[in-house]
């Protein structure tokens, strides 16, 4: 954080006069210095408020009585009956105020319990909610707890199945003191988001300086910031995030590459005889009971998620990733590639292409130069919230076509932006290069080549006005678009013919999953359920941690559509995307280009959805396929209204609104991943991060 705060400084500095100079040191100075001191004041008090609020307390130790659900032998408890499962501890006779609760889980990272008080405003025993023990955060053994009077007694309820075992290691303690807990680690993350947050108050020189691809200072700035970014999404997707290893699909690509390095489609796993005799294998009801009755049943799980046609199994999924980086990585190595490294490798590629895509947005299209604050907000809301961090929590072999196409889709509008040379002239090179990235999405998810579309407004001047493009003098700009659409294209559809006889058949309907895809067909009663849950559904927010829940899809919809685990619509997570609707308006003057390519840009984002809802269902990653096309004319609008805005106090108004707006999104969706209820919780994954986390924020409570 401090190289990037010395790049941000000489970037706001380096166009300036002294006096904005000793203005901009000054500012980051005093951003550097609040920051330790919020830093400080967390670590130091809130996050050890309890220690704090416990200093003094008179300790009573209690006595333990296991109920009639529990064996005992020694310090080991095992479950008998869930139902009747406690632990009674009694000789209290004092208010308690905290309870230090020495219990340990033996076979799991957590112990969930309840705890059922006695007071003076209570005889009987009341249920508090329940929490969750863990040995790697020891601070979690203390609670706080907040009686009426004196207390007589307490109960432990042990929220576990039976058979499970944990033991009492140090007893019980009422009024026990918390101890003082000092996280080197926890003190550099607040400083960090402190620094983050305060660098991009209204009177920021980051706001004050334009972006400027001549500056060296700029150019580093945004080389360090690609760095940090690719070099937190690697961690972030290590394969240690993703869960169920032991489902085959994820090894589907490791699969398809070595079905190509045996000269083969097919991949080579045996289809059980109980599948093959079905008249409809793809009956996932039909399936599940032709297993069982074959004794197959753990074979489910085994073929789902592959396409099964004529006798064998195939990938529906494109075959680029396969030959672009699995092939190579066997033939080099000797050895499959995991699937975490394709969604590090693409992740990395759309993070970098982010910072070119915006520069030469602003130089080509717009034609104006935002503040370098306005940018990175821009950088950080593209990256933060196009569903690369849901991708990277599960990097499995579903994120890899998808953000393999962000990707390639990325590069692609990076090349034909770049190609723009002015006064109708453009680069050859450069438009087949991005050609032949938008045209490689056909073999990866095949909708994104909707992007092709783009080029119109991108050179809808050098078409109209210059005939750079459909004419004789055109001829070679016009063949350097459209060939590498007619390559891939024909490549593609032969790889259709040779698995499924038809070059138009992707393979998706043949997939073994939890519907009958072939039997799916077109509804349009699905469409409200989906554009309400894609887009429009509110957050779940509780007053518990991690404060928000996963939302049921549910309508009054009297048919199948698939479901999987959804967090809250687009709008309610990236709330300022909705600013993207300007375009719609006449009162927002911009020009056709500008106003055709964000229009279009949001077509292609509306189409993408719809596709999912019929042909897919309704789970978070497919919003990863529209989230990038709806905000990237947000951001469009953004630079424009900056323009706009002038300076002054309207300037002033619009990057608070502007900066609050950014870091609420960003908020919400890493903190999405804390969410329990979806695939692959945090409190599994991560049990020290996440119940770190839940400690800290334990003053809230």
């Amino acid at each position: 954080m401090t190289v990037i705060a010395k790049h941000m400084r000489r970037a706001a500095v380096s166009e300036g006069a002294p006096g904005r100079n000793c203005t901009s040191r000054r500012f980051w100075t005093i951003t550097i210095v609040l920051s330790a001191v919020v830093a400080l004041v967390c670590e130091l008090g809130l996050f050890n408020l309890l220690h704090w609020t416990s200093l003094g307390n008179t300790p009573v130790s209690l006595d333990v009585q296991p109920s009639a659900g529990l064996t005992v032998q020694g310090s080991t408890y095992t479950i008998t009956d869930p139902d009747n499962a406690c632990l009674e501890l009694t000789g209290i006779d004092a208010h308690v105020s905290t309870l230090f609760i020495g219990l340990s889980a033996c076979d799991d990272m957590a112990l969930d319990i309840t705890v059922f008080m006695t007071d003076e405003a209570n005889s009987t025993y009341t249920a508090l909610p329940s929490e969750e023990l863990t040995l790697v955060v020891p601070a979690s053994h203390y609670l706080e707890l907040h009686t009426a009077g004196e207390s007589q007694s307490l109960r432990i309820g042990i929220n576990e199945v039976a058979g499970y075992t944990f033991s009492v290691d140090e007893g019980f303690v009422a009024n026990a003191t918390a101890p003082f807990d000092f996280s080197p680690l926890r003190l550099c993350a607040v400083f960090v988001l402190a620094c983050f947050v305060l660098a991009f108050r209204p009177s920021s020189p980051l706001f004050r300086t334009s972006l400027s691809w001549r500056s060296k200072a700029q150019k580093a700035l945004i080389v360090v910031l690609a760095v940090v970014e690719v070099g937190a999404f690697g961690a972030f997707s290590h394969r240690g995030f993703s869960t169920n290893d032991t489902w085959e699909a994820h090894d589907q690509y490791d699969d398809l590459a070595n079905a190509f390095l045996s000269g083969s489609v097919v991949i080579d796993k045996e289809v059980p005889e109980a599948i093959r005799v079905l008249d409809n294998p793809y009956d996932p009801g039909a399936r599940a009971v032709a297993l069982q009755e074959a004794g197959q049943s753990e074979l489910s799980g085994r073929i789902t998620d592959f396409a099964y046609y004529d006798g064998q199994f195939y990938s529906y999924f494109g075959p680029v990733p396969a030959l672009m980086l699995f092939v190579p990585f066997k033939l080099i190595t000797g050895h499959d590639m995991p699937t975490w490294l394709a969604v590090f490798f693409y992740g990395a590629l759309f993070v970098v292409a982010i910072k070119a895509l915006l520069v030469l947005l602003c130089d080509r299209l717009l034609k104006l130069r935002p503040s370098l604050g306005l940018f990175l907000l821009a950088d950080f809301l593209l990256c933060g919230t196009t569903g690369l961090i849901y991708l990277g929590y599960l990097p499995v072999v579903y994120s890899v076509p998808i953000i393999s196409s962000l990707a390639f889709a990325a590069w692609g509008l990076v090349c034909w932006l770049a190609a723009k040379r002015g006064a109708g002239e453009v680069s050859a090179p450069l438009l087949l290069v991005g050609a032949v990235c938008i045209a490689l999405t056909l073999g990866c998810r095949q909708s994104f080549v909707l992007c092709a579309l783009l080029a119109f407004p991108l050179f809808w001047e050098e078409i109209t006005r210059y005939r750079a493009f459909f004419s004789r003098r055109g001829i070679g700009n016009t063949a350097c678009v459209m060939v590498p659409f007619v390559l891939v294209g024909i490549a593609v559809m032969a790889y259709n013919a040779v698995r499924f006889g038809s070059p138009f058949d992707f393979g998706a309907t043949y997939n073994l999953t939890s519907n009958d895809m072939t039997k799916r067909g077109i509804e349009l009663a699905r469409f409200p359920l989906g554009i309400f849950s894609y887009l429009f559904q509110p957050l779940s927010l509780t007053g518990k941690f991690p404060f928000m829940t996963t939302v049921p899809v549910t309508s009054n919809y009297q048919g199948y559509t698939s479901s999987e685990p959804m967090f809250g619509g687009f709008y309610a997570f990236c709330t300022i995307a909705l600013v993207a609707f300007a375009f719609c308006s006449r009162r927002f003057k911009a020009p056709g280009s500008v106003r055709g390519f964000a229009l279009l840009l949001m077509g292609i984002g509306f189409t993408l959805m719809l596709f999912d809802i019929q042909a897919s269902g309704i789970t978070a990653r497919y919003m990863a396929d529209f989230s990038f096309f709806l905000l990237l004319p947000a951001v469009l609008a953004l630079f424009m209204f900056e323009q706009r805005a002038g300076t002054g106090s309207a300037a002033w108004a619009f990057h608070l609104v502007v900066s609050l707006a950014v870091l609420l999104c960003l908020g919400l969706n890493a903190w999405s991943i804390f969410i329990d209820g979806r695939y692959g919780p945090l409190k599994e994954a991560f049990p020290s991060i996440y119940y770190g986390v839940k400690q800290a924020l334990s003053f809230l409570w």
